[in-house]
């Protein structure tokens, strides 16, 4: 490995090791990867454990400001998926339901459909949109049929909504 790459993965590890220590050792730690990697998975990496810490302590601000610089800078369509998908939920959780639909309906790639149905599932049942809910809950089933999986979790959701199972998933 060249020395520059042992120096992103020394950063992205002791990130991790940190997630319960030192709060300013961990910035210093996050704005070296920022200035010196940001353009590698490292810095995706980094700013995704950020994102997971700032939710555990409930600081939603500094979890979206993480998810927004993965969706900004990272190459890979699917790291900006899973970052819409997360700030999603985020936004579910602060009950900014218009904000959270607008960031799953940008996701367009690939393999994430059933995932973006199922999100905007929870965000119509949040809102207690039960029709809407269900709606968008048996299309991410549909989906996840289609590729040979199942989701137990999704399963219950949608049993949730008894009399709304009977039907069937349009576009």
């Amino acid at each position: 490995l060249s020395i520059r790459r042992q120096r992103q993965m020394c950063i992205r590890d002791r990130l991790i090791l940190s997630d319960k220590g030192d709060a300013d050792k961990m910035a210093d730690m996050t704005k070296e990867m920022d200035e010196k990697f940001s353009s590698t998975p490292y810095a995706v990496y980094a700013k995704f454990d950020l994102a997971k810490k700032a939710v555990t302590e409930k600081n939603y601000t500094d979890a979206i400001q993480s998810l927004d610089w993965v969706m900004d800078h990272a190459t890979n369509d699917s790291f900006k998926a899973i970052a819409s998908l997360r700030k999603a939920r985020v936004l579910l959780a602060t009950k900014k339901y218009s904000e959270a639909l607008a960031d799953v309906d940008a996701i367009d790639v690939n393999g994430y459909q059933s995932l973006v149905d199922e999100t905007k599932g929870d965000i119509y049942a949040a809102q207690g949109k039960s029709a809407d809910a269900v709606k968008y809950y048996l299309k991410a089933q549909a989906e996840y049929e289609k590729m040979g999986q199942s989701n137990a979790l999704l399963s219950m959701k949608i049993a949730q909504y008894p009399d709304n199972t009977k039907s069937t998933p349009s576009s």
